[in-house]
C-alpha cells in the first residue's frame, strides 16, 4: 500500500513538473515567434467582447483612456472571439468573455491581459499592460540616487528611530503627539489631510496599491491630486514599487527628483537596507512592503502609530475601517463599481480576517521577529485589533 501511494505521488509530480515545464517552453516559442513576426510593427490591441456587451466596451474605453491615452482608435479593434493568429503574431488581447478553458490558454502568452473587471484580480493586469504598451524602462539609477541624496540630507538630524504612519482611526490622534525627535513615513492617503501632513511633516511617504492609489477612479484621482500638492508644498520624497513609475512620471513630472520607484521581488526580509539592496519585499501590503522597509533603511527603531487593524464590530469597511478625515470615504464607491472581483476575492462579505491573516498574521511576525533577533524594535505606540501588532503594544512608550 505504501509502495503503490509513493509510486502515485511520483507520477503526479513527475506530471506536474513536465506541465510546468511545457507551459515555460511554449512561452518561449512563443516569444520567438512574435519577434520574428513583429519585427518594427506598430502592434494593435484586440477587445473580445459580445456584440450586446456597448457598456462593458464603452468602460473599456474610459479605462484605457487613463492608462494609455496614446493608444489611437486605428489600433483599437473590437472582435467576438480570440484572434489566435494575431495573438501569437505579438498583438496585445484582452478577453471579456467567460470561458475558463481560453483563460488557461491565454495565460500562457505575455501579450494576453486579464483586465476583465468582473472575474479577476485586473488592477495589476492594467499597470502590466501599460508597462508594456510603453515598454517602459524605470531609470533605476536616478531612483538610487534620489534615495540616497534624501538619506544623505536626513542623517545629519542623527535620530536613532523612525516613526511609521497608518490611516486607521488612531491617526485622527497624531496631531496631539510630537514627532519631531524621530524620521517620519507617512503612508497614502494621508496627503488629504494638508494640517496633519505639516503637523507630522513627514519626509517620505508611501504607496503601493494598482486600485487605491494608480487606478482611473475618482478615489485613486483624488489621491494623486493631493499627492502631487504635498510633495510640491513641503518637498517630501514618493516610494513607491517600480511597476507604477511609467504612471507617476506622466503625473508627476514636476517633483521627479522626490520620486523613488523601487524594485520588488528577490527578497522577503522587511529590515533590509535600501541603499545596499534597493528591492523591496515581495510581501504584498504597504506595512511590510514599503513601510517597514524604509524605516528600517533610516534607524533600527521604528514606532508604529495609525495601524488599527479591524475591530470585531466593524461589519461596514472593506479591509478595515479608516480615519475619514484623512482618506475619501465618499469616493469608495468608485472602487468597487470599477474593481468589484478585486473585493470579492480580497474580502468576501466584507469579511478582511483571511487578508489580514496572510498579510499581517504568522508571515509577518516571523519577518518581525527574525529582524528583532538581528537588533530592530518595533513598537506598536497604541493597541491594536492586528494580533501581530499587539504582541509588540506598549502602552508606556519611552520614545
Amino acid at each position: 500500500m505504501i509502495i503503490e501511494i509513493f509510486k502515485k505521488t511520483r507520477q503526479l509530480l513527475y506530471s506536474a513538473i513536465s506541465i510546468r515545464r511545457l507551459g515555460g517552453f511554449l512561452k518561449r516559442v512563443i516569444l520567438y515567434i512574435q519577434r520574428v513576426l513583429i519585427g518594427k510593427k506598430q502592434k494593435k490591441l484586440f477587445v473580445v467582447v459580445d456584440s450586446f456587451e456597448s457598456i462593458i466596451l464603452d468602460d473599456i474605453k474610459l479605462r484605457l483612456n487613463f492608462y494609455v491615452p496614446e493608444l489611437t482608435e486605428n489600433l483599437f479593434c473590437k472582435v467576438e472571439s480570440v484572434p489566435w493568429i494575431r495573438l501569437i503574431a505579438g498583438d496585445y488581447v484582452m478577453n471579456f468573455k467567460i470561458g475558463v478553458f481560453t483563460d488557461h490558454i491565454l495565460s500562457i502568452f505575455s501579450n494576453s491581459y486579464a483586465v476583465d473587471h468582473r472575474r479577476h484580480v485586473s488592477g495589476w493586469e492594467w499597470v502590466r499592460f501599460v508597462n508594456d504598451y510603453y515598454d517602459y524602462k524605470v531609470d533605476t539609477d536616478l531612483a538610487m540616487s534620489n534615495l540616497r541624496k534624501r538619506v544623505e540630507m536626513l542623517m545629519p538630524l542623527g535620530y536613532n528611530k523612525s516613526y511609521i504612519f497608518g490611516t486607521g482611526p488612531s491617526l485622527a490622534r497624531a496631531s496631539s503627539l510630537q514627532w519631531d525627535d524621530g524620521y517620519r513615513i507617512v503612508c497614502n492617503t494621508i496627503v488629504r489631510d494638508l494640517d496633519l501632513f505639516f503637523h507630522i511633516s513627514p519626509h517620505f511617504v508611501v504607496a503601493g496599491d494598482a486600485v487605491y492609489h494608480f487606478s482611473h477612479t475618482k478615489f485613486a484621482v483624488e489621491f494623486r491630486k493631493d499627492l502631487l500638492i504635498c510633495l510640491q508644498e513641503f518637498g517630501t520624497y514618493f516610494v513607491y514599487p517600480d511597476q507604477f513609475d511609467v504612471m507617476v512620471q506622466r503625473e508627476f513630472s514636476s517633483v521627479r527628483n522626490q520620486l523613488v520607484p523601487v524594485p520588488v521581488g528577490g527578497h522577503s526580509r522587511v529590515n533590509v537596507n535600501l541603499l545596499i539592496d534597493f528591492r523591496l519585499p515581495a510581501l504584498g501590503n504597504v506595512l511590510p512592503l514599503l513601510l517597514i522597509p524604509l524605516a528600517c533603511t533610516l534607524s533600527s527603531r521604528i514606532y508604529m502609530w495609525g495601524f488599527d487593524g479591524r475591530a470585531p464590530t466593524d461589519y461596514d469597511s472593506k479591509f478595515w475601517q479608516n480615519s475619514n478625515k484623512q482618506s475619501y470615504p465618499e469616493f469608495m464607491y468608485t472602487l468597487n463599481e470599477a474593481f468589484p472581483y478585486f473585493f470579492e476575492y480580497y474580502v468576501p462579505n466584507n469579511n478582511s480576517n483571511s487578508y489580514i491573516q496572510n498579510f499581517h498574521g504568522h508571515i509577518l511576525d516571523n519577518k518581525l521577529s527574525i529582524a528583532e533577533s538581528e537588533g530592530y524594535l518595533f513598537v506598536m505606540m497604541h493597541p491594536s485589533w492586528t494580533k501581530t501588532l499587539q504582541s509588540r503594544f506598549c502602552d508606556d512608550v519611552n520614545k
